[in-house]
Order: structure tokens, then sequence, then C-alpha cells
């Protein structure tokens, strides 16, 4: 007999469903929760980065495999690589506080 959890939770204010069989669900719904918390804390990482006008804007998440990359937008190209180099440490301690990988990827605003 097979059964199916539900779980739902909110990421950037939309609900997210997941749902997965109850039979080794633990570590796929642990998984997601690492994920969730991940990048919230990411989220949470470039807002105070845009609330100090050192960022001018981001980009959701983009998943590629198990990997999430951000994209920062900066207002001029000195910029970019002065905040890559701040950012990219934080993206690293927070990949391996949550062991989720999270990338960030710096580029000038247009």
């Amino acid at each position: 007999m097979s059964y199916i959890h539900q779980s739902q939770s909110i990421w950037n204010g939309k609900p997210m469903v997941s749902t997965t069989p109850v039979n080794g669900a633990h570590e796929e719904v642990t998984s997601n929760l690492a994920v969730n918390r991940a990048l919230g804390e990411a989220i949470s990482l470039l807002e105070a980065y845009r609330a100090r006008n050192l960022i001018t804007r981001y980009n959701r998440p983009e998943k590629e495999g198990p990997i999430y990359v951000f994209t920062a937008y900066v207002p001029s190209p000195e910029a970019v690589e002065e905040r890559y180099n701040d950012l990219a440490v934080e993206f690293v301690r927070l990949s391996r506080k949550h062991k989720v990988t999270v990338l960030l990827d710096v580029e000038e605003d247009a």
C-alpha cells in the first residue's frame, strides 16, 4: 500500500506544494526544506544589498539540475567585481550551511 505525503510551504509570497511518497520521503522532504531555507536566506541577503543600493535588482533563481542560480544587477561595470566578491563568500557560506548549491551571477544593469 502506498501513501502520499503532501507538504506546502511559502516561498517569495507564493505557495509551493510538493507531493512525495511516504516510503523514503523523509530525505526528499528534508531536502525541500533545505532548499527553501537556502533560497530564503539568499533572497534576504540580496534584499539587504538592494536596500543599501549595492545592487539595483535581482532575478528569482533559475534551477539548473540541483543548482540554483541567482542573477544580481549593479549600476556600473566597476561594481560588478566588487559585489561579486562580497556576495560570493556569502553564497558559499549558505550553500555549505544548507547543503544546497546556490550560485550567483553579477551583471551590469542595462
